[in-house]
């Protein structure tokens, strides 16, 4: 006798009950137990709108492509120069038949593959009940030859899957990528935003109102000014910009910018692009224009081409989809902590792109040195260093000076377009690549993403997209004008280098101004902030902004905090990354300790994972070095071996977890080629940081501005240092500066490894003789005591 018992239930409250909208009992397949389910309603679900995204894989598939291919052919030829329609319009009309055949073929292969599926388990459920009514032997038979036929089809559905999966973890999981990176990630937090603060005040977890909040909080941020595109009347740029921009380009770079684009171009672009990117709102990604470049770029050249004064992008092509970051350590339940990111079409972001490549080769040329953030050849060692310079400085002469970080609020959000456009033409780009910028900022929308439902279209008029290629450029020429207005301003004064003052330092919104006779200087500079603020958009954030006090009494100090709102930061401050300190001696403390500190818990929480012994060396390669690597760059100084001694025992440790290592660690540090696994030595790494400062100095124009300020420290051409072998007179003075920390260390490895002759052939006899009274003894020496021709190199 058979028995059909209930074993499985789903137990809830009773006051819950309200919730259930529908139980039932699945059919047995692969076990004796029948699934039991339920479906239940919240009174807080709210539905998400569905998004298509493309499925790549469908391009696997070489008969599908080749249709899709003559469905592209067939498209244009029909379409093209047809009518009156846009070329424009044409090109965005692809993408919807493009997305029919996608989501066609897909629902095709997904109905073939369920069918047969879903047939057998219909079948296993009717001979099921049919057995349990009749107890027939013959249902039971046959049923059992249908889960048989059903484990199959499963079965090998996970051998497929699994087979895949296992060859890219064989493939992948040694390699430095996003694979390694996943697996290192601690695990967070899923970025769902469970409540939000309301306008009146009230926190809300209803997921209507957290996206009518955030919808609402950038239909704000995005029309700044309140005028819903340029209503208002708007201030007077023309007269704000005469006298701040006096760079331009030459006729023959405007002309360069003027030229159609050119399929070689693009496909450089194309190559560019990075795949694996979230798609924007028509969910075509970056992939489809790679594996369709031969039918699409000729048309996409074209379309690009055509834009331009009379002709715009379609609205859908420069439509958006923000998605909102949380940002570490701020209070999640403010919509102003969080960073919008938006997602673009990739055809837009490829004609970006387009525009960007163009652009750069000529930013050095229109952005002084003082801004090093995306500009081609500058980076933020540059900056970093004028600052522990400015600090040097002001120990060295016992100048009152303060380093002041400003907080720039959603800078990049909040800049004006009329501003922005004013000061490109004013530097001399081209109208028509005016226009063809104008053309992405022609009646942009987005739409907010938030726990994965979308808010209705914001119209955007003001602001550079994050996640735009050209974004971070356009933001650093409309940063230029307030930049040229500090250095401009007589009562902002600043640190006084060998040929030019130093006034302020800019990493893209990120500024730190270094001012002398500071009670003079601070309300300048507030000053000068407000008058661009109110032609541009741009905001600071006053309470947020901090100052450090390098030499000033007291007294002023005392004085100063009762007329300005800033933070005063009492032994050190932030700026990109590293902590800047009053003196030189804590900058090993402050930023090397602490580091240190991470890396030895990382590897630590590392070793746990099943990570194979290539795979940790790898680690190393991709995620460690590179973070020691930036710091050893912004802050160049002497490093104890104790340092290195500690990175090396803790490498070794994370590589050979289970024991101590079989291989030595300069084993390990050796190429491929010589018998070891390229494993980074941090302590070459090292000397190739102050190596790379050597060659610097002999930069005869350079835009590195701390080349000047430490030249001044030093009162010597800084080229000269490498080849002088008496000591200097700052040594005598017992100056420090981040050049006498790089010349130590050069002093060292030139004797290692032999990397110049006891006396060089570039040795500078004119700026030694201005040495003579503090080294000629020394100096006679060397040129007469020794003997042998190799003491001479001409």
């Amino acid at each position: 006798m058979l028995f059909f018992s209930r074993i499985d239930y789903l137990f809830m409250q009773q006051h819950q009950l309200y919730l259930l909208q529908e139980s039932d009992i699945g059919v047995r397949t692969w076990s004796d137990h029948s699934p039991v389910w339920m479906t239940l309603s919240s009174p807080l679900f709210h539905p998400r709108e569905k998004t298509w995204r493309m499925n790549t894989h469908l391009l696997d598939d070489p008969g599908f492509s080749a249709e899709l291919s003559c469905a592209l052919k067939h498209y244009f030829e029909d379409n093209v120069g047809v009518g009156e329609v846009p070329e424009v319009t044409v090109w965005e009309a692809h993408k919807a038949v493009m997305r029919g055949l996608l989501i066609s073929k897909a629902a095709a292969q997904k109905k073939a593959k369920s069918t047969e599926t879903a047939d057998l388990l219909e079948n296993i459920r009717r001979l099921e009940q049919s057995h349990h009514y009749s107890t027939n032997d013959t249902d039971f038979k046959e049923a059992t030859i249908l889960r048989r036929r059903l484990n199959d089809i499963l079965n090998e559905k996970l051998r497929l899957d699994a087979a895949r999966a296992k060859c890219y973890f064989a493939l992948q999981e040694n390699k430095p990528g996003k694979l390694l990176a996943q697996l290192l990630r601690q695990r967070r937090d899923i970025n769902y935003i469970s409540k939000i603060r309301t306008g009146n005040g009230q926190i809300s977890p209803r997921p209507d109102v957290i996206v009518k909040e955030f919808e609402t909080y950038y239909r704000g941020l995005y029309d700044a000014d309140g005028s819903l595109g340029g209503k208002r009347a708007s201030p007077d740029v023309s007269s704000y910009l005469r006298d701040k921009i006096h760079t331009t380009l030459t006729p023959e770079d405007s002309e360069m910018l003027s030229v159609p684009f050119t399929s070689g171009e693009l496909v450089v672009v194309l190559k560019l692009m990075k795949a694996g990117k979230s798609p924007g709102p028509d969910g075509l990604p970056v992939e489809y224009y790679k594996h369709f470049a031969q039918d699409l770029l000729p048309r996409m050249l074209s379309v690009f081409n055509s834009v331009g004064a009379d002709t715009s992008f379609h609205p859908h092509t420069i439509a958006a989809t923000i998605a909102v970051i949380p940002k570490p350590g701020k209070d999640g339940s403010e919509c102003k902590n969080y960073r919008p990111i938006s997602l673009l079409n990739a055809d837009a972001k490829i004609f970006a792109k387009l525009l960007a490549e163009r652009l750069k080769p000529f930013l050095s040329k229109l952005i002084r040195p003082d801004q090093v953030g995306f500009i081609p050849g500058r980076e933020a060692r540059d900056a970093t260093a004028r600052a522990i310079g400015a600090v040097a400085y002001a120990r060295q002469t016992g100048e009152g000076v303060i380093l002041l970080s400003m907080d720039a609020e959603k800078a990049f959000d909040r800049v004006s377009w009329p501003f922005l456009f004013q000061v490109l033409h004013r530097m001399g780009l081209p109208d028509i690549f005016l226009e063809q910028v104008q053309a992405l900022y022609t009646n942009p929308s987005a739409r907010i993403r938030v726990n994965g439902a979308l808010s209705a279209p914001i119209p955007i008029y003001n602001g550079t997209r994050q996640g735009c290629p050209l974004s971070p450029l356009l933001f650093a020429l409309y940063l230029e004008p307030l930049l040229e207005a500090v250095r401009s301003t007589d009562s902002i004064t600043g640190i006084r280098g060998a040929s030019r003052s130093h006034v302020v330092s800019a990493y893209a919104d990120d500024l730190l101004f270094m001012l002398t006779n500071v009670e003079t200087s601070l309300p300048a500079v507030r000053k000068v902030l407000s008058a661009f603020g109110e032609v541009a958009g741009f905001r600071v954030n006053m309470d947020k902004s901090e100052i450090l006090n390098v030499n000033l009494s007291q007294r002023c100090v005392t004085r100063l905090k009762r007329s300005v709102p800033f933070t005063w930061c009492t032994d050190r401050i932030k700026y990109l990354g590293i902590w800047i300190a009053p003196s030189p001696e804590q900058l090993y403390a402050l930023n090397y300790q602490p580091l240190l500190d991470v890396f030895v818990s990382d590897l630590s929480g590392w070793t746990k994972k099943f990570i194979s012994w290539t795979g940790r060396i790898n680690t190393l390669k991709m995620n460690v070095v590179p973070r020691l690597l930036y710091v050893l760059q912004t802050v160049p100084i002497s490093l104890p071996t104790d340092f290195f001694k500690r990175y090396r025992t803790a490498a070794l440790r994370f590589i050979w977890p289970n024991g101590g290592p079989r291989v030595g660690y300069a084993t390990l540090c050796r190429s491929k080629s010589d018998g070891g696994m390229a494993l980074p030595d941090a302590k070459l790494y090292y000397y190739a940081v102050h190596l790379t400062r050597l060659l610097e100095w002999s930069l005869q124009k350079s835009e590195k501005l701390w080349l000047d300020l430490e030249e001044k420290l030093l009162g010597t051409p800084l080229w000269t240092l490498p080849w002088i072998r008496c000591q200097g007179p700052w040594e005598q003075r017992r100056t420090w500066c981040l050049t006498t920390e790089t010349l130590g260390i050069w002093r060292r490895l030139r004797m290692q490894f032999g990397l110049t002759s006891s006396i060089s052939p570039l040795l500078p006899l004119g700026i030694i003789l201005t040495l003579l009274r503090e080294c000629a003894q020394r100096l006679k020496c060397d040129l007469t005591l020794q003997t042998g021709s190799r003491w001479l190199h001409f």
